[in-house]
């Protein structure tokens, strides 16, 4: 929705209305993207920390070594 001018009204409850539903239009949006920012971050933290636990179970200092014991494993 494209934010309502004044000037296009000559009422002023109309106008307001239609600001309000504006407003709300963005908040949803952006609370939308907020959302996803933040699943976004949690899922690339669990993902750091699996890497992690796997590198402590495997005896690893770097995924690059953990990497390379997949790949061994999968050339079997």
């Amino acid at each position: 929705m494209i934010r309502p001018k004044k000037e296009d009204y000559t009422d002023f409850t109309s106008y307001t209305n239609d600001l309000e539903r504006y407003c709300d239009e963005l908040e949803h949006k952006y609370s939308t993207i907020l959302d996803d920012v933040h699943n976004y971050r949690y899922e690339t933290q669990s993902m750091k920390l699996t890497i992690r636990n796997l590198c402590v179970h495997f005896g690893v200092s770097s995924e690059e070594e953990l990497t390379q014991i997949y790949l061994e494993r999968k050339n079997l």
